[in-house]
């Protein structure tokens, strides 16, 4: 129906006038415009809140359905790891128990090792005091020698009538190299000479070179006994022999000290033997407890590998737990919310459904509502009826 047919209508039965002017179509158009803007804009909020909301929940059940995957697969996995951490407990305990048993026997061992070790020091000291003793007259007696020429050798030597105390030395000398002497006369007269074999045999060009390199360690102890009364006798006194001959008094002080000295190893050398015990006892007891503690080793080293996979299988059970708590609290989280908006989600698919059937007809609506707003504002309530229900019939058969 046309608004001016209205218009006369409205006069014919109410006697009142109303005019369409070219004003009226002016505010039809603004009014268009700027309705549709704004309910546009209106309408396409609602839409997008309402679809975004649907989108939400259509992904919380998504999501419900992915992390329910993950438990299922999860709860498996973190039972056999609690498993197997249970399972490397025992064996850390075992071991451990395994440990401090070889750890005591170790200890043992180390005990007897430095108690072996103590006494093999405490004897090898007594032997380096003893040593200390006589060391320093056995290597005077031996600078004593190095100090003598072959001159002086040559000088004692060549003495036509020796005096008693080089022929004494001579002699004490062929004892220690192991020169006999030489039978001298008849019957009551005979007697053992050592001079005339000792200068052929003994003082050589050699014996300073002889009496430095000669074996102390080994001599007889024969000769040790026929050596100590000759030394120890008036013409063996050091002043006598000094005068007598520097070559002399060198060599006999040789000799003594070669004799002082097996004296000190007849106490040095059963120490000696005791300390030769005593090391290979103390190194026997050094090799046990180095097996000990090979041993000891060895099973803290297998030890430290189970804690360290303890370590790893708890480090895994624990990064499990947190995974499946963490996707169990997602999923509870997501559940409740879709238990929360299950009624919501049918009244947002009506609403969304019946806003989008009003975006399809807004056109229709603003330009019906701007109609009533540019011509219908003066006509009484049974007219705008009857012009709203013709508009409408009529923007239904476009």
């Amino acid at each position: 129906m046309r608004v001016t047919q209205l218009a006369q209508k409205y006069q014919e039965q109410q006697k009142r006038y109303y005019y369409v002017t070219p004003t009226s179509y002016l505010v039809l158009i603004q009014a268009f415009k700027e309705l549709l803007d704004k309910k546009r804009m209106q309408i396409d909020s609602v839409i997008m809140k309402y679809e975004r909301g649907i989108d939400q929940l259509a992904n919380a059940k998504t999501e419900v359905g992915i992390l329910q995957e993950k438990l299922t697969v999860l709860m498996p996995q973190l039972t056999q790891a609690k498993k197997e951490t249970a399972e490397k407990i025992v064996e850390v305990d075992i071991q451990k128990k395994e440990v401090a048993e070889i750890r005591k026997g170790v200890e043992a061992e180390e005990a007897v090792a430095k108690e072996k070790k103590g006494q093999a020091d405490t004897i090898q000291k007594d032997c380096e005091y003893e040593l200390s003793k006589v060391m320093p007259i056995y290597n005077a007696a031996i600078r004593a020698v190095q100090q003598l020429k072959k001159d002086d050798i040559t000088e004692l030597k060549n003495f036509s009538k020796p005096p008693p105390a080089a022929i004494i030395v001579v002699q004490t000398l062929c004892m220690m190299f192991g020169v006999s002497a030489k039978k001298v006369g008849t019957g009551k007269d005979a007697v053992m000479d050592y001079w005339e074999p000792g200068k052929k045999t003994v003082l050589t060009a050699d014996l300073l070179k002889r009496c430095t390199q000669f074996d102390k360690d080994n001599i007889s102890q024969d000769t040790i006994a026929a050596l100590r009364p000759v030394i120890e006798s008036p013409e063996y006194d050091e002043k006598v022999l000094k005068n007598a001959s520097q070559a002399a008094f060198g060599l006999a002080k040789w000799v003594r000290a070669m004799v002082q000295y097996d004296d000190a190893m007849k106490v040095v050398k059963p120490k000696q033997a005791q300390l030769k015990e005593a090391k290979d006892t103390a190194a026997s007891a050094q090799a046990d407890w180095d097996v000990a503690l090979e041993k000891l080793r060895k099973v803290e080293a297998e030890m430290q590998k189970l804690i360290d996979e303890f370590d790893a299988a708890k480090a895994k059970e624990q990064e499990l737990t947190d995974n499946f708590e963490d996707a169990d609290k997602k999923c509870n989280r997501a559940k409740a919310l879709i238990e929360k908006l299950a009624n919501e989600e049918v009244n947002w698919k009506i609403s969304l459904e019946k806003n989008r059937a009003d975006k399809l007809n807004l056109v229709g609506d603003i330009i019906i509502s701007s109609g009533i707003i540019a011509y219908l504002g003066v006509f009484s309530l049974e007219y705008r009826a009857e012009a709203l229900e013709k508009w409408v019939e009529l923007m239904k058969s476009f």
